[in-house]
């Protein structure tokens, strides 16, 4: 019988967590930022409302920076808290990963379908279904040690190719983005149609696999009920703007 060996991560760890973490994700937030401020504005010049940028229009600039400000404060205390007390343990015949405000994941051994090492050095264990996927990062301590006990498991095999989604992933987001440029600034009836569908499936898709998996925390899933917001403003954008 294997003895129970638990595994957490080190403050030093939890820093280069973040500092990758932010390096991915505030590039996104401040092109959708800047999106967010320029093309409504832009709009408004090409129909005609504006001729020129005036004091004004810094007013957005100045909320949105705020709010980001805040957004990455309130995002890091988050991660601290998670990843302080993360917990991976590797009994007889499963993998458990515990960690505060997010579900208790268990992953029976004989139930693991694939073990992929990825591009950061961590490994993603997939369970039963994609939802069911246990992500152990590189900074967990001693992680040749989990990557031993990974390869010990019978039938698993590691490896590090990614499928098509995975390689897709951020063309997919910059495209939406893209796309949702074009449903603000377009005045064509086809052009509105097909990219405000087009966002509404990518955003109702998105909004299932956060409120489904077992890969993100609470508050994640809480602040996922926005998307549907968004779809919301979309669909009535669309009516507005096609049959009115």
């Amino acid at each position: 019988m294997q003895q129970t060996e638990e595994f957490g991560i080190t403050s030093a760890g939890i820093r280069i967590i973040l500092r990758k973490t932010f390096s991915r994700v505030f590039p996104l937030m401040l092109i959708a930022a800047l999106g967010g401020i320029s093309i409504p504005i832009l709009r408004e010049v090409k129909v005609g409302e504006k001729e020129n940028l005036d004091v004004l229009d810094l007013i957005p600039v100045g909320i949105i920076t705020l709010f980001l400000v805040i957004s990455i404060f309130r995002t890091k205390k988050r991660l601290e808290n998670i990843y302080r007390d993360y917990s991976l343990i590797f009994e007889n015949d499963s993998i458990t990963r515990t960690a505060p405000t997010m579900p208790k994941l268990t992953i029976p051994f004989q139930e693991i379908t694939k073990v992929k090492k990825t591009a950061m050095g961590g490994f993603a264990v997939v369970g039963s279904s994609r939802i069911h996927t246990l992500f152990i990062p590189a900074q967990v301590e001693n992680i040749e040690r989990v990557e031993e006990l990974l390869r010990a498991i019978p039938t698993v095999t590691i490896t590090d190719k990614q499928t098509l989604l995975e390689k897709l992933g951020l063309p997919i987001v910059l495209s939406v983005l893209v796309l949702l440029g074009f449903f603000i600034i377009s005045d064509n009836t086809i052009v509105i149609l097909s990219t405000g569908i087009t966002i509404c499936v990518a955003l109702c898709y998105s909004f299932i696999m956060v409120r489904k998996s077992k890969m993100y925390d609470q508050h994640s899933k809480n602040k996922s009920w926005f998307s549907l917001l968004v779809v919301l403003f979309i669909l009535a954008t669309m009516y507005y703007r096609v049959f009115l």
